[in-house]
């Protein structure tokens, strides 16, 4: 009988890696729905390098998330990071007010449930892509061809 290698993609990466679509892409619609829509005042727009940046961040979730489903071993690690930032700059961003550092209108009710909810959302993600049975799976995948060696030879 033959090896019980993991030739099929973990759920638990399904899971990961789908949560982490819907929440980036979510957060790419909000983002530009906040720069264009004329229902939000002024007041309440995030400034152009928070937008820069939020939607960048929400498109690297969305497109590392991808490359991992595909089973491309560097989009483990650079998922990994990417859910980092984004969701610990959320976190930090939810827990400031609460803490007493910086002021903030929302509820803390509203604040920390965004702050248990993106906790929980990247410890699913570093559950899903650290353990053993995704590694296992990452690491049976063969690496995509390189040309560097050719492009070094100049042809």
């Amino acid at each position: 009988m033959e090896d019980a290698t993991p030739t099929q993609r973990p759920k638990r990466l399904w899971v990961a890696a789908v949560l982490n679509i819907l929440i980036g892409s979510l957060a790419v619609i909000f983002i530009v729905f906040l720069a264009t829509s004329a229902r939000v005042p002024e007041a309440a727009r995030p400034g152009l390098v928070n937008l820069i940046a939020g939607g960048f961040l929400g498109c690297l979730l969305v497109f590392y998330s991808v490359l991992a489903l595909k089973g491309r071993p560097s989009a483990r690690r650079n998922l990994l990071i990417v859910a980092t930032v984004y969701f610990g700059a959320t976190i930090a961003q939810n827990a400031a007010p609460l803490l007493g550092l910086s002021d903030s209108i929302v509820p803390s009710q509203k604040l920390i449930a965004n702050v248990v909810r993106h906790s929980l959302t990247l410890g699913i993600t570093w559950w899903a892509l650290t353990s053993s049975v995704t590694m296992r799976f990452f690491a049976m995948r063969p690496l995509p061809p390189s040309n560097a060696l050719e492009r070094t030879r100049g042809g």
